[in-house]
């Protein structure tokens, strides 16, 4: 669930439910090039119709002092045109780059900069530059930091349900919640 005001507007009430699945694609001693696919159903509703949208990341994380670098994109789409205004085709592009931090054995802190190219189809595109502070906790004590790393690590994972539900979940009976 996410509420939002948008271009002025009072605000609108959107519900997401999205499928993904998560899996390593290169792993080595010192570097793994990861993937993600995501297909979400926005429901907005003071619109009709229900766009679909997918989104694929592409990620690098290379472990450096104690640290590890990040490099990620994910381009955006839709897959369909919608009373609403959202048209098929290349919607977003975010690329990141930055330092994943461990603090603790239940958190770990994110920072980096964003950038951020929106696509608009009826006026000018839009470029946000976005300074990425984040704070991920782990709230679960079944498993460890480490475990729980393993448990990414080893091969392709799945995830379904609706980002109001998952928003803040790290890990949770071995599914990958991702970033």
């Amino acid at each position: 669930y996410f509420h939002r005001d948008r271009d002025g507007a009072d605000g609108e009430r959107e519900h997401r439910l999205f499928q993904e699945a998560s899996w390593t694609l290169l792993r080595r001693e010192r570097y793994r090039l990861a993937t993600r696919t995501r297909l979400e159903q926005r429901f907005i509703e003071s619109a009709a119709g229900t766009p679909w949208r997918l989104r694929q990341q592409l990620s690098l994380q290379v472990p450096w002092r104690g640290v590890e670098l990040q490099a990620i994109a994910e381009p955006f789409f839709y897959l369909n045109d919608t009373a609403q205004g959202t048209r098929r085709g290349f919607s977003v592009l975010r690329s990141f780059a930055g330092l994943r931090v461990p603090v603790g054995e239940r958190m770990t802190l994110i920072t980096g900069y964003m950038h951020q190219f929106v696509n608009r189809h009826d006026r000018d595109d839009d470029i946000n530059h976005i300074l990425l502070l984040h704070l991920r906790f782990n709230l679960w004590s079944g498993r460890s930091a480490g475990r729980a790393a393993s448990a990414r690590a080893s091969g392709p994972s799945t995830r379904c349900g609706s980002s109001s539900s998952f928003r803040n979940l790290r890990e949770r009976n071995g599914f990958r919640t991702g970033s």
